[in-house]
């Protein structure tokens, strides 16, 4: 019974009360179990008793959390930037213990650094562009470098032949000069019109000419590649989005991104073929072999932008692809920003190539503390989609961002499409365009969930904890859809959700079967339903109540 009881530390129950009663059900328990092949009388008793405990004793602990986090998030306001180095003041909600189960417990009473609110300001990110250029080199082959702006240019260091990166500084640096590199030679431009023609020029020769036809005006693939690692090498970017990479990125015909709209709900990729929205498959093997040969003098963000657009025009290259994925683990995967890194997991999964070393590292990247916390909705579902297929390495990053989410959803006003900065920061373009973090649709929360409850087990606090602040927010949100325009609701999504629960139900959960009863019981299951979906939940639901 000692297993329970420690398990039941992370419920925020009194300790003297659950001692008590575990302690009295451990002195009933027998010493021997079976007699002649039947249950005695006091194991029966004793496993009826704990059954009947153990749930009662979870949803206790998890309404305290509740209220706990409710509390600490009245009074909400905007924080300033903390006067120490890197620090910023954090949200309300936010303390030493930002945790609530035991697993993290250790971790989470170290000092952290406060959470942005900005992602970075000008001052921070001239240090992170500067100590990527010139990263300072130590005797002993130790490298220091900067964590990205987001989570607080934390300084870093990365020894090659060991392969460690570490965050604190190692003692026989402490004192040691450091040197750095001589700046390298400028790129130049590719000679002929590949170096000539500006960036709408190309895209639109690269969009409207066959191969064959770009060649006879000298527009070959290794010259546009060439002006393509060009483009990339000069470019220092902040965040990835493609409010920036619109102006140097002309194999991606994002001129066309409006056309290829199928509505509000839709994403441009969702139509049609996105392969004839990127340049042919020649020009990308051509830029592989030219990205190889400058890999150490392109920025890894600038790299992953080049890598999803290979995924997105159905491109593939294995090999690039092992070099590009050893290139990120040589102590670079910090330096990446939340979007970056995210998009890395979700393009080598999605193209179906194992990086063992990658997804590993990146799995212990996105656990750090300071890291999850910093995650948007999109990041949460495109990382969770990369180790839905990856099914490694999975355990601390499933509970740790089962602990974080909750966080998100419990504090977002679900009349709007978009987060507070208080809640999830934004991030500002090289262009000037300010980006406010999209919040949780309730189509993702059964995609998420599904992903959290195949890969962890149900009866973990913090996934349980997860799954009430999706229900709670589901049920929120179907509410304000009735007054106003819905932005966070799409068709069949409520059901898809319940359907999710119930099939985690039919594998003996209780508490999943309290989860899909509470949205029965608020009457939203058929809103916006199909009859298709509909039947999959009723199947589904009958699994469960067998």
């Amino acid at each position: 019974m000692s297993g329970l009881y420690m398990q039941s530390l992370s419920f925020g129950l009194p300790k003297p009360g659950l001692r008590g009663i575990f302690g009295r059900l451990a002195a009933r328990r027998p010493h021997r179990t079976f007699s002649s092949g039947k249950p005695r009388q006091a194991t029966r008793e004793w496993l009826f008793s704990a059954a009947f405990l153990l749930p009662v004793a979870q949803r206790l602990g998890s309404v305290r959390r509740q209220n706990r986090r409710a509390s600490a998030c009245q009074g909400q306001a905007a924080y300033p930037r903390s006067p120490s180095r890197g620090g910023l003041c954090g949200c309300p909600w936010e303390s030493r213990r930002l945790s609530t189960t035991r697993r993290f417990a250790a971790e989470d009473d170290e000092e952290v650094p406060r959470q942005s609110l900005d992602g970075g300001n000008e001052e921070e990110f001239e240090e992170y562009w500067e100590y990527y250029h010139r990263p300072r080199k130590f005797p002993g082959g130790w490298v220091e470098r900067r964590a990205h702006p987001q989570i607080n240019v934390t300084p870093y260091w990365y020894h090659a032949d060991s392969d460690t990166t570490t965050f604190q500084e190692p003692p026989e640096l402490v004192g040691a000069k450091s040197s750095t590199d001589p700046d390298p030679e400028e790129p130049q431009l590719p000679e002929g019109p590949a170096g000539q023609l500006d960036i709408k020029e190309l895209r639109e020769a690269l969009k409207t000419l066959t191969p064959a036809e770009l060649e006879s005006q000298g527009l070959t693939d290794q010259a546009l590649a060439q002006r393509a690692v060009y483009e990339y090498e000069v470019f220092t970017p902040r965040v990835l989005s493609w409010h920036d990479y619109q102006y140097n990125t002309f194999w991606f015909f994002i001129g066309d991104r409006d056309k290829k709209r199928g509505g509000k709900q839709n994403g441009f990729f969702n139509n049609g073929k996105p392969e004839r929205m990127f340049a042919h498959d020649g020009f990308f093997h051509a830029t592989a072999d030219e990205v190889q040969k400058r890999l150490h003098r392109i920025h890894p963000i600038n790299l992953v932008y080049l890598l999803w657009s290979y995924v997105r025009a159905g491109v593939h290259a294995p090999e690039f692809f092992a070099v590009c994925g050893d290139y990120f683990c040589d102590g670079l995967l910090p330096s990446l920003d939340r979007c970056g890194l995210g998009t890395i997991i979700w393009a080598y999964s999605k193209a179906r190539i194992r990086h063992k070393r990658l997804f590993t590292e990146s799995a212990e990247e996105l656990s750090r503390l300071v890291r999850t916390r910093s995650l948007a909705p999109r990041n949460f579902q495109n990382s969770l989609l990369a180790y839905g297929w990856w099914k490694r390495d999975t355990q601390v990053l499933v509970e740790r961002f089962a602990s974080q989410i909750p966080r998100l959803l419990d504090n977002h006003d679900t009349w709007s499409p978009k987060h507070r900065a208080e809640v999830c920061f934004p991030y500002t373009c090289k262009d000037g365009a300010r980006v406010d973090a999209d919040s949780f649709r309730v189509s993702s929360l059964s995609i998420i969930g599904r992903i959290i409850l195949d890969l962890h087990p149900r009866s973990c606090p913090e996934v349980q904890e997860c799954m009430e602040s999706m229900v709670r927010y589901t049920k929120r949100t179907v509410a304000e859809t009735h007054k106003g325009p819905g932005w966070l609701r799409e068709k069949d999504d409520v059901v898809k959700f319940a359907t999710v629960l119930a099939h985690a139900a039919a594998g003996r959960s209780p508490h999943m079967r309290s989860l899909v009863e509470e949205l029965e019981a608020a009457d939203i299951i058929s809103d916006r339903a199909s009859e298709q979906e509909l039947g999959k939940f009723e199947r589904a639901r009958s699994r469960m109540l067998r």
